[in-house]
């Protein structure tokens, strides 16, 4: 089944940053994919950092017999799309890297390297896309700001960082919902939408959804002095 997504905010400076940092492991792969072995198959798991070292000081031990890395490579230019794609397929991969925001925002060891979240969850906007000062508000900020939970947005526009909230639905014994509030920020420059005017392709979503959004997001996630967690994402779809 294709994964086809349509993109409506990408990083483009932080997907680099985060391939480049990638690169060494994208090329052993497609060193180990180009060489020729009888049987087995590599399988490995471990920490973002480990992915950092140099991967190329050692032979690579597939399907029980040994085979050293082959020189011929080509040089190929990928779209962010690409990268994108790449770098969620390697980070997958580590212990650092969560699918739902509840383990995301589960207390777990701390770690140097990012943690990362790929998921699929409802945010809304305290904006009212209804009106234009919405869109005043929005080209003195230079930012769209999200939040999660389920309660309605309030009749304050700008986000009050300072009053953690529960977000945790009682009743409901099969899915639980983080209970830190979750917030994120995306750069109106960075969008791959339209959000100019009230007939924008982001006006029109958000005013017949009553502000709310299933949103998939990759990006990294922090919590910020255990008041609320912090997305910074690299890539927004919907």
């Amino acid at each position: 089944m294709l994964d086809i997504k349509n993109y409506i905010y990408l990083d483009e400076q932080g997907i680099e940053s985060l391939y480049a940092q990638l690169t060494d492991e994208i090329i052993l792969e497609q060193r180990i994919k180009a060489t020729k072995t009888n049987t087995g198959s590599i399988k490995a798991k471990a920490g973002l950092s480990g992915l950092f070292k140099d991967l190329f000081s050692a032979d690579i031990e597939a399907g029980g017999e040994r085979t050293g890395s082959i020189d011929n490579e080509k040089t190929i230019t990928y779209s962010y799309e690409q990268k994108l794609k790449k770098i969620i397929e390697i980070t997958s991969e580590t212990d650092n890297y969560y699918s739902s925001l509840y383990s995301a925002t589960t207390p777990h060891p701390q770690s140097s390297s990012l943690t990362l979240i790929n998921v699929f969850e409802t945010f809304y906007s305290r904006l009212d896309f209804r009106s234009h000062e919405a869109f005043e508000y929005l080209y003195e900020c230079g930012y769209l700001e999200f939040e999660t939970g389920d309660r309605p947005p309030s009749e304050e526009t700008k986000i009050t960082y300072s009053v953690p909230y529960d977000t945790y639905t009682y009743s409901d014994n099969y899915y639980k919902k983080s209970i830190y509030r979750v917030v994120m920020s995306m750069k109106l420059d960075k969008m791959r939408t339209s959000w100019r005017g009230m007939t924008s392709h982001l006006a029109v979503a958000l005013r017949g959804s009553n502000g709310k959004l299933k949103l998939g997001v990759f990006g990294q996630i922090r919590n910020v002095d255990n008041l609320y967690f912090q997305i910074k994402p690299f890539a927004v779809w919907w």
